[in-house]
């Protein structure tokens, strides 16, 4: 196991620990817990004149809801559930920012190769280069290959 991934664990590890201090109280279970870290939500739903605070996610194929007390412990349940998938969260974001990276790169490659090519220059993956001269090859003009009579074959 690597350094980086040591440290990764570890901090896994603080994370959990931070989590399970304040969602021990709903009755999670361990895989409900690893439900959590994907995907949940604290919503604040209206029954007749009163608030009520719900933790809501889905482990497999069925909804778990948990009622929370009041509007203090669902603030910190909110906070310990952003911990806790702040980081599937930010691998989200930061691919989201690589594709729209790869795509605007594309569409200037696209945009300046004509211009490139008109001056002589190609690309060669990112770089810029002149372009080299085509070798001359055995065929002809017609695309037949030209044998030297001289030649055995």
């Amino acid at each position: 196991m690597t350094a980086a991934a040591k440290r990764e664990d570890s901090c896994d590890g603080y994370v959990a620990a931070l989590v399970l201090t304040g969602l021990i109280r709903l009755n999670l279970s361990g895989s409900d817990f690893e439900a959590l870290a994907l995907q949940g939500t604290v919503r604040a739903e209206r029954r007749g004149r009163s608030l009520r605070w719900k933790l809501r996610f889905r482990n497999g194929n069925r909804q778990v809801v948990r009622v929370l007390r009041d509007a203090q412990e669902a603030a910190v349940v909110e906070r310990q559930l952003a911990a806790l998938q702040g980081r599937r969260k930010s691998k989200r974001i930061l691919a989201r920012a690589i594709r729209a990276a790869r795509r605007t790169l594309r569409a200037s490659k696209q945009t300046l190769q004509p211009h490139l090519a008109a001056m002589g220059y190609e690309f060669h993956g990112l770089a810029v280069r002149r372009a080299r001269g085509r070798r001359p090859d055995a065929r002809g003009d017609d695309g037949v290959q030209q044998v030297d009579p001289g030649e055995g074959f």
